[in-house]
Order: C-alpha cells, then structure tokens, then sequence
C-alpha cells in the first residue's frame, strides 16, 4: 500500500514538474516570438550619412540569447517564465527596478552593438544634475563619485529610434526610460531606453 502511495506520489512530482516546464518554454517563446511594443522613441534622423560604426543593417538576433534573456526578471516577485525559480534567478540575473522612468543628461563615451544579442549600448557620463542616477542604492561610496550609467535598446525595439544612426561619441544626449539595477554586471542602468534625443552633436576637431 505504502509503495503503491509512492509510486503515485512519484508520478504526480513528474507530471506538475513537466507541466511546469512546459509553461515556462511556452511563456518564454511568447515574450521572445510575440509582437514587440511600438512607440516614438526619438526625434527622426537628420543627417544623410551615418554617424557612427554600428552595423544596424545587420542580423544580430540571436534566438537562444533572446530566449534566456526571457528568464531574467525585474523583481523577486516578478511574473515570468522561471516560475517557482524566479526569486532565485532575480537574485544572480535579474534587475532590481528602482523607477518605471527617469530622465538623464550626459554625453556618450562608448557606443556599440552587442554582438550576442544585437542591443544597442551606450556609456552616459552624467551632468551633476543627473549623476546621482549612477550611484547604486546601498553603496555610499558611489554618492558624488561615480557619474558613468549604461544605456540600453533592446534589439526588438530598435525600429522605435530612427535617430539611432546620428548619434556619436562625444554627443550631449538626453535619455529617460527605466531606470534599474543590474545585479549580473553591478551597475545602473537606464534599461529600456524609451526616449533618446541629441542636445548638443559633438564638435569634431578641425
């Protein structure tokens, strides 16, 4: 009798954790495979020739990276395909969201295509008016210190940024979107970006 229990209780453990499993594959592919939002992201293009190296013509989608990325929450509590897993890949993965959105003002340092997963990504040193958008809450030592904050534009919402070809190192930009914690890679963010504007081109040495 007691075996007979077991062997029930067995099978039951194997059907909610395939059950589980499934779901979690079928959320992910939803978020990777489903429509992606659309907005106005930044002001139209107005050069005629490209500012910068980026390959934005290119095919940098890598589904596999999409896929895995589906599984990084913004919270402990955040619902997503890792289900019961969630709070434990916050914990290593995922952002901790300090405001839904926030706007910055800086001038761009690096500027690149990330070969992975084909975002867009871009060091702002901030202004002394938004540099405390850099500073990580529980670090002291960053307050008055630490000015730098990476940008991010997913791959799937590039189309939303038409002025993604002007913009150049040494640009004065304006940028507001989310603004998070990356617990992976330790720093702030401004991820996703939801609205990017030049202010002021960078002025090119004679």
């Amino acid at each position: 009798m007691h075996g007979n229990l077991r062997i029930l209780a067995l099978k039951l453990a194997a059907f909610v954790f395939a059950a589980g499993c499934l779901v979690s594959v079928t959320w992910a592919l939803g978020i990777v495979m489903g429509p992606k939002p659309r907005f106005v992201g930044s002001p139209p293009r107005t050069h005629a020739v490209q500012r910068n190296d980026l390959d934005l013509d290119g095919d940098h989608a890598d589904f596999l990276e999409h896929f895995v990325k589906a599984y990084r929450p913004s919270g402990y509590f955040d619902p997503n395909p890792g289900l019961i897993a969630t709070p434990l890949v916050h914990h290593l993965q995922g952002w901790d969201v300090y405001a839904d959105g926030i706007c910055v003002r800086g001038v761009i340092k690096t500027l690149n295509i990330e070969p992975t997963d084909g975002d867009i990504n871009f060091d702002v040193d901030l202004d002394d008016e938004t540099m405390r958008y850099s500073w990580r809450r529980t670090h002291p030592e960053d307050e008055g210190v630490r000015r730098r904050i990476l940008v991010e534009i997913d791959d799937p919402i590039r189309p939303n940024f038409p002025i993604l070809p002007d913009l150049a190192i040494g640009d004065l930009v304006k940028v507001c979107g989310r603004w998070v914690y990356d617990r992976s890679h330790d720093h702030n963010e401004v991820h996703p970006a939801r609205w990017v504007e030049i202010l002021q081109e960078a002025v090119e040495p004679p």
